[in-house]
């Protein structure tokens, strides 16, 4: 009897996910899944299959290029499949079932069953990386206590939500690889009807390493509810406020946060003046 173990390569696998936000915004149905890509050559009949999530340092070889597939099939599941544990430093996942991987086929199977979580809608405004948009960002943490709680491997998350017998597309992100008990923020995009405009006002140089600087930054909300509004600024070297119109929050060494009140139909602005040495 002789036991042979061996590396394949043109085979390969990723998650994806569908979300689903409620008519308010403030859950979200979760589903999960994996899709097994084998393009190695060969077909394994009732194979047993282990997933390793993580980042897994490889030496580079040039890599052959391999012919597309000329089929694709789907096994979805209506209950969870996989079996998920920690390994070493990463996480392994077992389908708890015999799986045949066809050469030439994706096969998907699913990870996670719908799970409904608690999500909270921010939008961001920081003037220096776009002068006109407000980034949309949805986040929820993966815990037990908001249905989820499963260790997350990086995929692609797609959100989406109900619209009479129709799911429209509200937009997409990219996961990380993400433990239990840690909060996930998909930006989904820019809204249409918040714009925000950030003038300088004035910048006085006090000294070779010293200067002052005022800016207003104003928001304008043309939906017809009142909306918050993060407004990020970000400084560099010794910074401290001397003026401002509403009390901000120092996020980290770099970074200051107003959050901003702005009514239907309506403006706000934040004006404020910072001294900096370096």
């Amino acid at each position: 009897r002789v036991e042979v173990s061996y590396l394949t390569t043109g085979m390969s696998w990723h998650a994806e996910y569908v979300g689903v936000l409620d008519a308010n915004d403030r859950n979200m149905s979760l589903t999960g899944w994996v899709s097994i890509d084998n393009q190695c050559g060969a077909t394994f009949p009732e194979a047993k299959l282990l997933l390793v999530a993580g980042d897994i340092h490889r030496a580079q070889a040039p890599q052959p290029d391999y012919p597309q597939p000329e089929m694709m099939t789907m096994a979805m599941q209506d209950v969870p499949q996989f079996e998920e544990k920690e390994f070493f430093e990463y996480h392994l996942y077992t389908l708890n079932r015999s799986a045949t991987l066809k050469d030439r086929q994706v096969k998907q199977v699913e990870l996670i069953p719908a799970a409904t979580t608690p999500v909270k809608k921010e939008f961001t405004y920081n003037g220096s990386l776009d002068p006109k948009k407000v980034k949309v960002t949805v986040s929820f943490k993966n815990s037990k206590e908001n249905g989820l709680g499963l260790a997350l491997p990086g995929g692609k998350v797609r959100l989406y939500k109900p619209e009479g017998e129709a799911q429209v597309l509200v937009g997409e992100d990219n996961l990380e690889h993400t433990p239990r008990d840690e909060e996930v923020r998909l930006n989904v995009g820019d809204a249409f009807d918040i714009v925000g405009e950030r003038t300088p006002l004035e910048t006085r140089q006090l000294g070779e390493r010293s200067s002052e600087e005022s800016v207003k930054i104003e928001i304008r909300n043309h939906k017809s509810e009142a909306v918050v509004v993060n407004v990020i600024e970000n400084f560099w070297g010794d910074w401290s406020m001397r003026k401002q119109s509403l009390a901000h929050v120092k996020k980290n060494a770099t970074t200051a946060e107003w959050r901003v009140s702005v009514p239907a139909n309506g403006k706000a602005e934040v004006q404020y003046t910072v001294f900096r040495t370096w």
